[in-house]
């Protein structure tokens, strides 16, 4: 067998496309090619054409309502619909004018000048109502390709088809629509939706015809998507493709089955939902679709369009798309939001008719004179009442989201409970008090707090915040410091504070630190310490912009010093650094600093950067195996981050080849064929198999305490220890009931920059309906 071919069944391909933009204008031919640059696809629609009714528009509270003309279908009768959305995010709505008798419009959004077309405004405004977002597909064609590279009879052939299209409609009340397609992304899969063994991919021919190492798309690929589409909507003016037939396939579709692919996924994505495609053939106006069509072997069924395999399997996931794929992306597409970006500067220049002149007047009292003729009963729509409904809606739900994105809140008030330890640094949504706990009640041993996190997140905040319920106590002496002279700490504690305790510099904090260290020193020596009081207070050193005094070898010892010691004598650091990948040079500080009983982190996936520091640097694993511990272990520093269950530890002085027939035959006993081992990467301590039947991978990793057997559960890239362990975590709870310890590093392979993460399983492991979860995976990868 090929080396480069997969050990069992052919492949998958799979192809999203979004919608670059949809243009409501005619073109000419070079405008055409303008316009299809950079796409590969383009898509011909109708619907009945949409005005705006002039004398509705109102825009106030950054709040626009629109009264439309138009008609659901081409054989009802006009209505007036009115539509309406929030632009809060944007800014101020003025000077809102409408052209060409209301099919185009410009409005000035907080200074900035949007336009297009009344369809595209409605479709927005009414979250793509299936009334107005409903475009009939009517021709699918290749777009001219990277640079309009394409010679000048093919451009005449496909501006003469819209041409026909456009002359077809002139005398009805129909718009034509333009719709460029682009490649979003692809991926290749070794798996399809039949149960057999047929040899999978041929990469090498897959790279010959498909891929291409410029990233640009060759022909095949253009060809069998253009096929897809074209099979599946079945448009009327397509004269060719308009059936998918696997007992005579197209060059493309022989190309992609000597490649060793039985299926191709093509997923016309929604485009934020702004359009809805349909046609006689696919009746419902979807915001998404999801085609599947297949070359299986026989038997087959005889079909002309779709999949014509007779026995799906009845597990992979492949299959599922198969039957479920359209409504699946179709339902979670239905959720989604429609984008402002159409009328934006994003959007293309020539999507203006040549027709349409914009004569902005960018009067600044627009706003005002609307909200004015609103009071004053001026305004002309009949819908009056609909757009007062719209408008109270959009109100209620902004007071809703401002409620739910209110910071937590401190009041001022003193808030320290000597029976706990703990002072309240602010409230949760539901009211519930936010606690730092400032001294262990039982010990009276005073707490040290490590602050991490980006400029400008609030970390200063949270340390002053502190420092001050702490003060306010009278039971503890504060010692503010700022070593980067940038934080005004002598304006903020000169007024409760001695000049000589407020360091505004690298020297000055160092003598504070020293200070502090001296006072450990003394109440060792007396004894006289048992918990914070006002006569024998605790000592809270808070250092804001931490990072120089840390990257200072004395002022690093002196932090040391403290955070292992001062605490049984009441004397404890609140530390804010920015940059604590910075440190990370410094493994004995790195140690003492993870041990911080208080550790709050001020950026993205911060509680996880935590738990990737408290791993790394804090009490690590000695052995792969603890007894009959359940345990998982992800190893990260390679290009695939890998999740596994470990399985079972043997002696690692053994050879390579030892390990991989005591593997082998560990799993012989459990009824578990494998495939032949195959090296993991450049690290010959790393050995990968497949369990064919099951499509189970195990590997096999020589720690330096033993070789180690380790089932697979989920591998993806990861860039940091902190998303490898968020991944880790979430990979576990979406499969297993299962109470987990920390995560600890322990024994690796050894190979450099490579990391073993362990996590074990405290009591019972439960497994999972893993269904909806198999859904999601789907969703984000097709």
């Amino acid at each position: 067998m090929d080396h480069q071919r997969g050990q069992i069944m052919a492949g998958t391909l799979a192809y999203r496309l979004n919608v670059v933009h949809i243009y409501q204008r005619r073109f000419d031919s070079e405008s055409l090619a303008e316009a299809l640059t950079s796409s590969h696809w383009y898509i011909v629609t109708r619907r009945p054409s949409t005005k705006i009714i002039a004398d509705s528009v109102r825009l106030d509270d950054q709040i626009m309502t629109v009264d439309f003309a138009t008609r659901a279908d081409l054989d009802s009768e006009i209505q007036i619909y009115t539509f309406g959305s929030s632009f809060q995010e944007l800014g101020d709505l003025s000077d809102f004018q409408v052209y060409a008798d209301g099919a185009y419009f410009s409005v000035n959004v907080n200074g900035k000048l949007f336009h297009g077309d009344a369809w595209a405004l409605a479709s927005l405004l009414s979250g793509a109502d299936s009334k107005i977002s409903g475009q009939e597909v009517l021709y699918i064609g290749q777009a001219f390709g990277s640079g309009g590279g394409r010679n000048s009879w093919e451009r005449t052939q496909n501006h003469k088809k819209l041409q026909r299209i456009y002359e077809d409609h002139v005398d009805s009340d129909c718009e034509i629509f333009l719709a460029p397609l682009s490649l979003e992304s692809s991926l290749t899969s070794s798996d399809d939706h039949i149960e057999d063994t047929e040899p999978g991919p041929d990469m090498s021919a897959y790279e010959r015809m498909f891929a291409s190492s410029d990233g640009a798309l060759k022909k095949t690929v253009v060809d069998l998507i253009e096929h897809s589409l074209i099979s599946y909507f079945a448009p009327p003016y397509n004269e060719k493709l308009v059936e998918w037939r696997a007992s005579s396939p197209t060059g493309a579709m022989r190309k992609m089955r000597a490649a060793g692919f039985r299926l191709l996924h093509v997923h016309l994505s929604g485009w934020w939902g702004l359009a809805r495609f349909y046609s006689a053939q696919v009746p419902n106006p979807y915001r998404s679709h999801f085609i599947s069509q297949d070359l299986p072997p026989e038997p087959r069924r005889p079909v002309l369009r779709g999949v014509a395999a007779e026995n799906l399997s009845g597990w992979r996931f492949d299959a599922m798309l198969v039957r479920e794929g359209n409504e699946i992306f179709a339902e979670v597409a239905e959720g989604s939001g429609t984008m402002l970006r159409a009328f934006g500067d994003e959007a293309p220049a020539i999507r203006k008719p040549p027709t349409v002149r914009l004569t902005p007047k960018n009067d600044a009292n627009d706003v005002e004179s609307s909200a004015r003729e609103w009071a004053s009963g001026e305004w002309a729509s009949e819908n009056a009442k609909i757009h007062e409904e719209i408008r109270k809606t959009i109100l209620v739900a902004r007071k809703d989201e401002q409620k739910a994105e209110e910071s937590s809140k401190y009041s001022g008030d003193p808030s320290y409970d000597p029976a706990a330890g703990t002072i309240a640094v602010g409230e949760y949504e539901d009211g519930e008090l936010v606690l730092w706990r400032l001294n262990d009640p039982e010990t009276g041993a005073v707490d040290s707090a490590l602050i991490i996190g980006n400029q400008g997140m609030g970390k200063s905040t949270q340390l002053r915040m502190v420092m001050l319920q702490a003060a306010q106590t009278g039971c503890f002496f504060i010692i503010p410091s700022d070593p980067s002279g940038r934080n005004d700490f002598y304006s903020l504690w000169s007024k409760i504070l001695e000049d000589r305790f407020i360091a505004t510099d690298l020297n000055s904090t160092i003598v504070n630190l020293t200070m502090a260290n001296a006072i450990i020193d003394a109440r060792l020596t007396a004894g006289n310490y048992s918990k914070p009081s006002r006569e024998v207070p605790g000592i809270l050193l808070g250092i804001d912009d931490a990072d120089t005094v840390l990257r200072d070898d004395q002022g690093a010892r002196l932090v040391e010093r403290i955070i292992s010691s001062g605490g049984k004598v009441g004397v404890g650091l609140l530390l804010v650094v920015s940059d604590i990948a910075g440190l990370e040079s410094d493994e004995s500080l790195m140690r003492h600093l993870v041990t911080c009983s208080n550790i709050s982190s001020f950026m993205p996936n911060g509680y996880w950067v935590v738990e990737d520091l408290r791993a790394r640097y804090g009490q690590l694993r000695t052995s792969t195996l603890i007894g009959d511990t359940i345990s998982f272990v992800v190893h990260h520093g390679t290009e695939m981050t890998v999740l596994g269950l470990v399985v079972a530890v043997t002696d690692g002085r053994i050879t390579s080849t030892e390990a991989q027939t005591w593997g082998r035959g560990l799993l012989a006993e459990h009824d578990i064929t494998i495939l032949d081992w195959t090296p993991l990467g450049s690290d010959p301590r790393s050995w990968w198999a497949l369990d064919p039947l099951r499509i189970i991978f195990w590997h096999l990793r020589q720690h330096h305490d033993g070789w180690a057997l380790i089932k697979v559960v989920s591998q993806v890239p990861c860039n940091s220890g902190a998303d490898a362990l968020q991944w880790a975590n979430n990979a576990i709870k979406i499969r297993f009931e299962a109470d987990l310890s920390s995560w600890r590093v322990g024994p690796a392979t050894g190979e450099e920059g490579v990391l073993a993460y362990y996590a074990d399983v405290r009591g019972d492991i439960g497994v999972k309906d893993t269904s909806e979860a198999t859904r999601q995976w789907l969703l984000s990868r097709y």
